[in-house]
């Protein structure tokens, strides 16, 4: 009988394919673009047919809009704080370091609401709130 319980053994650890790692059988997870279907859509209600945006589409409008921020202001973006699409385009809100300081907790942030066209090109910006780092929001 032990000759039997060491063949099982024997068998858990081998590998389903010649000269494969036990440690490569386990499943990985997959991203999710790999587990969509052939038209893209991956059964989610969130996705562009529920008129949704994808979640690249909304990498790229963000990274579009730091940038013409950046290059129109001179100042860069420390965090996005809120992003709407709307029937007129998108409107976002970022941080951005006006005044930095030493410590970081006392630099002086403003935050701007930008909005931009379907594309995400910028359109206007105009500063709704200045604060220090260490402020907290009421609320």
């Amino acid at each position: 009988m032990a000759d039997d319980e060491s063949a099982v053994q024997e068998d858990r650890e081998e590998p389903s394919e010649p000269g494969a790692d036990v440690s490569e059988n386990e499943e990985e997870p997959v991203a999710p673009h790999e587990e969509e279907g052939k038209d893209g859509h991956d059964g989610n209600d969130d996705g562009p047919s529920a008129g949704g945006t994808s979640p690249l589409r909304l990498r790229e409008v963000v990274a579009r809009i730091r940038d013409d921020f950046a290059e129109v202001t001179g100042l860069e973006v420390d965090r996005v704080t809120a992003l709407t699409r709307g029937d007129d385009g998108w409107r976002v809100r970022i941080d951005v370091v006006e005044v930095p300081r030493v410590p970081h907790s006392t630099d002086v942030l403003a935050t701007y609401e930008v909005r931009a066209d379907g594309d995400g090109s910028m359109g206007s910006f105009e500063r709704v709130r200045r604060f220090h780092r260490s402020q907290a929001d009421d609320g």
